[in-house]
């Protein structure tokens, strides 16, 4: 077994879903599940892998990040954590007004997006394209926390000297 494959079981089973019941909810062969889910498969395509997120919800990014093809911010990826708290103090205003910036223009692009569910025919592409921006606006509320923390022990620790 390899990560996906354990991450794959585990949603599944959570889920309460048989390795049928998911094939006959997403479309994909059983034969198929079970290979990824043995780790016979170790990088399934893509296509599949997005499909399985939608049935399972769980999001597309973090299963990019566990097979190592993202680098998405997440709790779990110390190296990204690391960059934003090790950040400089010149850099620190800048990212914090981006990331800000991203937040805003990620909010109206869902919620025009949500606007659009009920007026499309194509429901499958919106919804992976919602779970999708809603992720990275998780991720950069993370990061957002990360540098407002900085911001303000920065600036507590400028009125302490």
């Amino acid at each position: 077994m390899n990560k996906i494959s354990e991450y794959i079981t585990k949603a599944r089973e959570d889920k309460g879903y048989s390795m049928r019941k998911l094939a006959r909810l997403s479309g994909i062969d059983v034969a198929t599940i079970s290979k990824i889910e043995s780790g016979k498969i170790k990088n399934p395509r893509l296509s599949i892998i997005k499909t399985l997120c939608r049935y399972l919800d769980i999001t597309y990014g973090d299963c990019l990040y566990i097979m190592e093809l993202g680098a998405t911010y997440n709790p779990n990826n110390a190296i990204l954590m690391n960059y934003y708290k090790n950040l400089d103090s010149k850099n620190l205003k800048t990212t914090y007004k981006n990331i800000i910036g991203k937040i805003r223009e990620y909010d109206k692009i869902l919620s025009y997006l949500k606007e659009q569910y009920n007026k499309t025919d194509d429901k499958d592409l919106l919804i992976d394209t919602i779970k999708s921006y809603e992720y990275e606006n998780r991720t950069n509320n993370c990061i957002r926390e990360i540098l407002e923390e900085k911001i303000l022990n920065e600036y507590l620790n400028e009125q302490e000297v």
